[in-house]
């Protein structure tokens, strides 16, 4: 659709019938109009207004999208395109526009948020019905890991050395079943789309204790300068599970094991450091450690099928995020996360 408009009354002096057919006016009732700005939409006025300015500055202005309004009132989504043409001394004397029918653009464009809106909702219902179904399976895989460590302490036993050994091994599979359940749930939130909300770092930490069947004796301590922020809150805790369980499953002695929590406000972003006084990473590892199914200490008694810190890899860059580490054989390793952040902080007491 062409039109050309007069730079002294902003009136149309010339135009295409496919701008008449597109619009439903005569060539004369678009003449007669007081201003081109009457074919603008209300809607996009304040759009128009920009154009005119970018238009003034610039005498040239390409593919911005507006609403026209029809003859019938109709919308009618173009993409807006203009040059003046002007006289030896510079002035303006007329510019010439081109209208292109966007509408089955715009459509689409709707379709497609919708489906957008459509797939983050069934994704959040979808994580919240595979966390309750998770946590259905794990309750009763807790309940027969507490059971069978009451049998086996019971100072009046009287199973015998063959039953004790079968109950050890029910210990050892129902714990290899407890990691698959967790490894599942951090899998399938891969491609989540999480909204941001409040993450309280302490209740979060009591919460992973709890998950991951901390020996006697092991220890996790906290220091950070904030308790509370706003955040993926439910990537960061799968994240932190599997960093710390990871670090729990792989220590040489669990009884003197420790893991440092500290988290640093950054701005925009936090510094989560996670540190463990474990056997530590041999350095012809390092370059492997991120990779899925890998097991890197060769141990037959560790539980778990090497996915923890390949999950905690896609999920940092998932959301925009870094990790590395540094270790110390025989000394422990500490993980480094950077991880974004938003508004409504709130300072630890």
């Amino acid at each position: 659709m062409f039109v050309s408009v007069n730079a002294s009354n902003d009136k149309i002096i010339e135009c295409n019938q496919a701008l008449i057919d597109a619009l439903g006016y005569t060539k004369e009732e678009l003449f007669a109009l007081n201003s081109i700005a009457e074919l603008y939409h209300p809607d996009s006025l304040s759009a128009r207004d920009a154009i005119i300015r970018e238009y003034k500055q610039k005498g040239v202005v390409k593919d911005r999208e507006v609403i026209l309004r029809k003859k019938t009132g109709e919308k009618l989504y173009v993409s807006f395109s203009v040059t003046a043409v002007k006289d030896k001394e510079g002035n303006i004397l007329y510019s010439r526009g081109i209208w292109r029918d966007i509408t089955k653009l715009i459509e689409e464009r709707k379709k497609l948020s919708k489906l957008n809106e459509t797939l983050r909702a069934k994704n959040e219902q979808q994580a919240t019905l595979f966390h309750i179904l998770s946590h259905d399976i794990q309750s009763p895989i807790r309940t027969v890991e507490h059971l069978s460590q009451w049998i086996i302490e019971d100072k009046d036993n009287v199973l015998t050395p063959a039953s004790l050994e079968n109950l050890s091994m029910l210990r050892v599979v129902n714990k290899q079943a407890y990691r698959l359940t967790q490894d599942l749930v951090s899998l399938f939130v891969n491609d989540l789309m999480e909204v941001p909300s409040i993450f309280d770092l302490l209740r979060t930490v009591e919460a992973i204790k709890r998950r991951v069947f901390l020996p006697e004796g092991f220890k996790i301590m906290v220091s950070s300068s904030i308790s509370t922020f706003k955040t993926f809150n439910f990537l960061l805790t799968e994240v932190l599970y599997n960093l710390i369980s990871n670090a729990v499953k792989h220590h040489h002695n669990p009884k003197e094991g420790e893991i440092k929590v500290e988290v640093e406000n950054q701005g925009k972003r936090l510094l989560v450091k996670i540190s463990d006084n474990g056997p530590g990473i041999m350095e012809h590892l390092r370059e492997v450690i991120f990779e899925p199914l890998k097991k890197f200490h060769g141990a037959h008694n560790v539980e778990g099928y090497g996915m923890g810190l390949a999950i905690v890899k896609k999920i940092t860059d998932q959301i925009g995020g870094k990790i590395n580490f540094t270790s110390i054989v025989g000394k422990g390793t500490t993980f480094y996360l950077s991880w974004p952040i938003f508004d409504e902080m709130k300072k630890a007491r």
